[in-house]
């Protein structure tokens, strides 16, 4: 008969700081998500295949980016302080590589404005 093994201790929680920062990456993540499934249509661009889902990409975006900013400035935290502007840089270079996708310059460029629904 062998020994039953001991129970094993429970996981230590997330610190708030290791929160943070998950919570920035997941957002982050996403977003490069969004974007792979952006420039993985094939059909002709439209509305609801181009700029919804790249402004559901805009809004993950501008989410780490605000919360990293704020917690960046005026957390009391220090160590929540520089988790902030760890996400920020994150964020920044991903924003950096938005702004210099050729294939997403190219997807803007093949939207036609003629299928569009505009408001008088």
């Amino acid at each position: 008969m062998t020994n039953p093994e001991p129970p094993k201790a429970a996981p230590t929680p997330p610190t708030p700081t290791e929160e943070f920062a998950a919570s920035c990456r997941q957002r982050v993540t996403t977003a490069k998500g969004l974007l792979d499934q952006l420039l993985a249509v094939k059909e002709p661009r439209t509305l609801e295949n181009t700029l919804v889902p790249f402004n559901h990409l805009s809004i993950q975006v501008s989410n780490a980016m605000a919360g990293a900013g704020l917690y960046s400035q005026v957390h009391p935290d220090e160590a929540m302080r520089t988790a902030g502007e760890v996400c920020e840089r994150e964020v920044t270079v991903f924003v950096t590589d938005i702004n210099l996708n050729s294939d997403l310059y190219e997807t803007f460029s093949g939207i036609d404005d003629a299928n569009m629904d505009t408001e008088d």
